[in-house]
C-alpha cells in the first residue's frame, strides 16, 4: 500500500508578529512599516475615544447623577391626579338634589392619535364614532369666514335653521358672541341624514360652514393638541370595556372608569337654585389659582357654572388626591412607585338648603296653573286691549320671617340644568334666552325687577306715618280720580285715576285705603307741599269726575315729597340695593330719586313722577325676593334678615356647621303703626271689603271666597292671612290714564298672631292682583299648611309626601276660566 505524502502546515506569520521584525535578519519592507503605524494611530485613537466615554459615564453617574435619574424616572413615573367627590346638596328634609355618580368616559389626546391623514388615524377615528355612536353637527368655522362677511353669512345660516324675526339677529348676535372664545362654534350637535345632506349642499355658498362628526368638532376646539379632550361621557360599560381592551389599536384614546359625574334628581324645579356645573373654559383654568399661583383645576376638569353650584364652588368643590404611579413602554400603569403612598382626595362639603323640595314643586305647580289660568280667563272674557301682553313668566318666593330662611324660590319658566353638564346646543341655548319662550334661562325670583303696583303702599304708609306726614285718623277724599292742572291752563291738566273709577271709594283713612288699595290716598300721601320753579302757585289738584269729565274741589298737596319716599324705602326698608342672596344675578331694583332721574335721562323729577312712585309704579322697581324681605319686617314687627338658602354646612369628617341669622337693619318706626299696617293687611284678606277677600262667580250668582284652599268653606279653624294686592301698570299711558298690560303681585304673611311664611308671587304681565296672583298664594299656602300638619294633606300636596311639579296635575284648583267677576281690580 502505497504512502500519502505527509502536508505540512504554511506558517502563518501576522504582520504585527514579533517574527516579523526580521526575516532571516533582513530589514522589514517599508509597505510593512507604513502599515504598522497606522494601526499604531487607530489603536490610540480608539483607547483616547474610550477614555472619553467613561470620563462622560463618571461625570454622568457621579456628579450630574440626580438631573438623569429625574430624566429616567418620569420616563416611566407619572404623577396621577385624583378628582375629590363633589360635595352633595339636599333640601331641608334630606332630600337630594345634587349628587356625583361614578361614570365612564373616553377621551383623546390629540398629540398621540396617528399623524393626520394617515390610515391608522382614520382607523382611530372611525372605531370612535362607531363605538360612540357619534353624530354629524353643524359646524361654523370662523376664521374661514372673512371678518366683513361674518354678519351675512350668520343671518342665512340662522334662517336656513328655521329662525325667523328677531330671532335671527339674536342668533347672528350669539354667534359672534361664541366666535370670540372658540376655534368652532356648535349650532347643531345631532343631524339628520337629511338634514347634513342640506347644510352641505349650503356650505358650498357659506364660507365657514361645515358639517362634521361631533368628534372632529371636539379635537378642533381643543385648547391645546396635548389637553385630554373628553368626547363622550355616561358611556354604556360594555363599550367603555370594549374600547379599553383595544387599547394597543387605539392609540390617544384614554377610557377612565372613575369620572364623577353631577346629577339633578330634583329636575328643573330647583334649575335656578342650584346652577349646574360645567367644563372649565381655557379662560377660567387660567384665572382659577390658590393665593401662591398654583392651578386649582386641570383643563378636563368641571366646576360650578350657575346658581349654588358657582356661588358656592370653594365649598363643594374639595381638595385632589394623586399617587405615583409606573407605567410600561405602551403607558399602562402597573403599580406605585416603590416607597410611595397615594394620597386619598378630600371631597367637598355638603350643603342642606333651607328649601324644602315639596314646598318647591307645589309653588311651581302653582305659578304655571295661575299663568295658564290668566291666559285662559282673560281670553275668555274677551275684554283684550290693543297692545295687550299675556303671561308667560313669572316668579314665588316663599321666607320664614323669624328668621330670613328661604322656604321656595321659583322662577318660570324652568329649564333643564342637566342638559348643562351633558352638553346643551346653541338651539337650546337660544330658546332658553328667547323673551317670546319667556327667557326660560333668567331667575325672576332675583333678577325681574318690575314695578311691584300697590304692594308698595304699605312701605308707603308707614313712611308718611313715621314722617307724621298723616296719623291714622287722617282723611282723603277719593271721586275717582284728581286731575294735576297745567301751569298754563288751570281748567285742564293730567288725569290721575284710582283703580275705581266710578264713584271713587268716597271718604278713606289709611287703614280703609289698604284695605281698598285706594289710589287717590296714595298720591295725597306722595306729593309735597312745593311750589315748581316758576309757578306761582303751590302743587295741587282737582276731585274729578271721569263719567262727568268735569273738576270738582280744588286741594292742595301737601304729603312726603320723593325725598321722604327715598329715605323711607331705602333707610327704613331694603329698596334699591340687592339682599346678597347666595346667588349671583341679583338685581337691586331701582328706588328712584331726583339725583337718580338726572343721572339716568337728564331729566328733572315732576309731580306726576312722584304720583306714580305713591302706588309703586313708574320708575320704581323691585324684585320678588325684595318684596318678600321687606314684607317680611311687617310680619315679624321691625326685623329686616339677609335671605339665606344654606342652613347646614357638612364637613367630610361629619362636622356639622350651622348657618347663622344675618339682620339687615331694624325699624325704627313706632311699633304702633307697624301694627296698623299689619291690621289694614289682615282687612285685605278677611274685611268684605278688602280687595283680596271675595269674587263673584256668575254661574252660581254668589260671592265665594279668594282663598278656597288654604281656608275653604266650612273649616273651623281659620288661618289668619295678611297680604297686600298689586297690580302694576305698564307700558304706555292712555289720555284717561289707563294703561293696557299690568303685572299681577300679592304679599303677605301667616298665621297673622305668630307668622311662620311670607309669601310673595308676580304674574308678569298677566292682569290684576288679586285676580291672577292671589289664586297662586292660595295654594302655595295650602301646601306649605298640609306640610305642617294643619290642614290635611291631598289637596295640594300628595299624601305619600312626594313632590309633584307636573302643573298638569290637579288643574282644578284653579277658577275655570271666564266663571268669576273680580270687584276689586287691583
Amino acid at each position: 500500500m502505497a504512502q500519502t505524502p505527509r502536508r505540512h502546515r504554511l506558517r502563518f506569520d501576522p504582520p504585527t508578529g514579533k517574527k516579523k521584525a526580521k526575516r532571516r535578519g533582513l530589514p522589514m519592507a517599508a509597505d510593512q512599516l507604513f502599515l504598522n503605524r497606522r494601526m499604531m494611530v487607530a489603536r490610540s485613537a480608539l483607547a483616547g475615544g474610550f477614555m472619553v466615554l467613561a470620563g462622560r459615564l463618571g461625570y454622568m453617574q457621579v456628579v450630574d447623577r440626580d438631573h438623569y435619574r429625574n430624566e429616567a424616572r418620569s420616563n416611566s413615573q407619572h404623577y396621577v391626579t385624583t378628582r375629590a367627590p363633589r360635595g352633595m346638596i339636599y333640601d331641608r328634609s334630606g332630600r337630594v338634589l345634587s349628587e356625583n355618580r361614578t361614570a365612564w368616559e373616553v377621551r383623546v389626546v390629540p398629540d398621540l392619535l396617528p399623524a393626520k391623514g394617515t390610515l391608522a388615524r382614520r382607523r382611530v377615528m372611525d372605531t370612535l364614532i362607531a363605538e360612540l355612536e357619534l353624530p354629524e353637527a353643524l359646524v361654523i368655522d370662523h376664521r374661514k369666514c372673512p371678518e366683513q362677511s361674518q354678519p351675512g353669512v350668520y343671518a342665512q345660516v340662522a334662517m336656513l335653521r328655521g329662525r325667523v324675526g328677531d330671532e335671527v339677529q339674536r342668533s347672528v348676535e350669539a354667534i359672534t358672541k361664541l366666535a370670540k372664545s372658540n376655534y368652532l362654534v356648535l349650532l347643531e350637535e345631532r343631524l339628520t341624514i337629511e338634514q347634513a345632506a342640506q347644510f352641505r349642499e349650503a356650505g358650498r355658498t357659506l364660507p365657514g360652514l361645515q358639517v362634521m362628526n361631533i368628534l372632529d368638532y371636539e379635537l378642533g376646539n381643543a385648547p391645546g393638541s396635548a389637553t385630554r379632550v373628553a368626547i363622550k361621557t355616561k358611556v354604556p360599560r360594555d363599550t367603555a370595556l370594549r374600547l379599553a381592551s383595544n387599547a394597543l389599536y387605539l392609540p390617544g384614546v384614554e377610557v377612565d372608569g372613575e369620572v364623577l359625574v353631577r346629577d339633578y334628581p330634583a329636575g328643573p324645579v330647583m334649575a335656578h337654585v342650584l346652577g349646574y356645573v360645567g367644563r372649565i373654559s381655557p379662560e377660567e383654568y387660567a384665572e382659577r389659582v390658590n393665593p401662591v399661583g398654583t392651578k386649582l383645576y386641570e383643563i378636563e376638569d368641571y366646576l360650578g357654572k350657575a346658581g349654588l353650584e358657582s356661588k358656592l364652588e370653594d365649598l363643594l368643590r374639595g381638595e385632589k388626591g394623586g399617587r405615583w404611579v409606573v407605567r410600561d413602554v405602551n403607558g399602562v400603569e402597573i403599580g406605585l412607585v416603590p416607597g410611595t403612598q397615594a394620597i386619598p382626595p378630600k371631597p367637598g362639603q355638603d350643603l342642606k338648603l333651607t328649601i324644602d323640595l315639596e314646598l318647591q314643586a307645589a309653588a311651581s305647580r302653582a305659578l304655571a296653573q295661575g299663568i295658564r289660568y290668566s291666559v285662559e280667563d282673560r281670553k275668555e272674557i274677551g275684554n283684550v286691549q290693543e297692545g295687550e301682553t299675556f303671561a308667560k313668566s313669572g316668579a314665588v318666593v316663599a321666607l320664614n320671617p323669624k328668621n330670613g330662611q328661604v322656604l321656595a324660590l321659583v322662577s318660570y319658566p324652568h329649564y333643564d340644568n342637566q342638559l348643562f353638564v351633558d352638553g346643551i346646543s346653541q338651539a337650546k341655548w337660544l330658546e332658553y334666552t328667547d323673551p317670546e319662550q319667556g327667557q326660560p334661562y333668567v331667575n325672576r325670583a332675583i333678577a325681574s325687577a318690575q314695578p311691584p303696583g300697590s304692594t308698595l303702599k304699605v312701605f308707603h304708609a308707614l313712611t308718611g306715618l313715621h314722617e307724621k306726614k298723616i296719623t291714622p285718623e287722617t282723611i282723603f277724599t277719593c271721586t275717582g280720580a284728581i286731575r294735576v292742572p297745567w301751569d298754563w291752563n288751570e281748567a285742564q291738566g293730567d288725569i290721575w285715576p284710582c283703580w275705581k273709577k266710578e264713584g271713587g271709594h268716597t271718604n278713606m283713612n289709611v287703614t280703609s285705603a289698604i284695605k281698598e288699595s285706594c289710589d287717590i290716598y296714595f298720591y295725597n300721601l306722595g306729593v309735597p307741599r312745593d311750589k315748581p320753579a316758576g309757578a306761582s302757585e303751590y302743587l295741587r289738584y282737582y276731585d274729578y269726575n271721569i263719567e262727568a269729565k268735569s273738576n270738582g274741589q280744588m286741594n292742595y298737596f301737601d304729603g312726603l315729597g320723593i325725598k321722604l319716599i327715598h329715605k323711607g324705602l331705602t333707610e327704613q326698608f331694603w329698596f334699591g340695593s340687592a339682599t346678597n342672596l347666595d346667588l349671583d344675578g341679583e338685581a337691586d331694583g331701582v328706588a328712584p330719586n331726583e339725583a337718580w332721574l338726572r343721572r339716568s335721562n337728564g331729566e328733572d323729577w315732576s309731580a306726576g313722577a312722584t304720583i306714580n312712585t305713591a302706588i309703586g309704579q313708574g320708575y320704581f322697581q323691585a324684585t320678588p325676593l325684595q318684596l318678600a324681605v321687606n314684607t317680611v319686617a311687617i310680619a315679624n314687627r321691625g326685623t329686616l334678615y339677609r335671605p339665606t338658602l344654606v342652613r347646614e354646612v357638612i364637613g367630610s369628617d361629619d362636622t356639622v356647621a350651622q348657618a347663622s341669622t344675618q339682620v339687615l337693619r331694624r325699624l325704627t318706626i313706632d311699633p304702633a303703626h307697624i301694627e296698623l299696617v299689619r291690621e289694614a293687611m289682615r282687612g285685605v284678606v278677611h274685611d268684605d271689603d278688602g280687595s283680596a277677600n271675595h269674587w263673584f262667580n256668575k254661574t252660581t250668582g254668589l260671592n265665594e271666597t279668594r282663598w278656597p284652599l288654604t281656608n275653604p268653606p266650612g273649616e273651623e279653624d281659620t288661618i289668619l292671612i295678611a297680604g297686600k294686592t298689586g297690580t302694576a301698570e305698564v307700558g304706555n299711558r292712555d289720555e284717561d290714564g289707563s294703561y293696557a298690560n299690568q303685572h299681577a303681585w300679592f304679599t303677605c304673611f301667616a298665621p297673622y298672631d305668630d307668622p311662620e311664611i311670607v309669601v310673595t308671587a308676580l304674574v308678569e304681565y298677566g292682569g290684576e292682583g288679586s285676580t291672577y296672583a292671589v289664586p297662586v298664594v292660595d295654594q302655595v299656602l295650602r301646601a306649605y299648611f298640609e306640610m305642617t300638619g294643619r290642614r290635611e294633606r291631598g289637596l295640594v300636596l300628595r299624601e305619600d309626601g312626594q313632590p309633584e311639579a307636573d302643573p298638569a296635575v290637579k288643574p282644578e284648583l284653579m277658577p275655570v276660566p271666564g266663571s268669576t267677576v273680580n270687584p276689586n281690580q287691583d
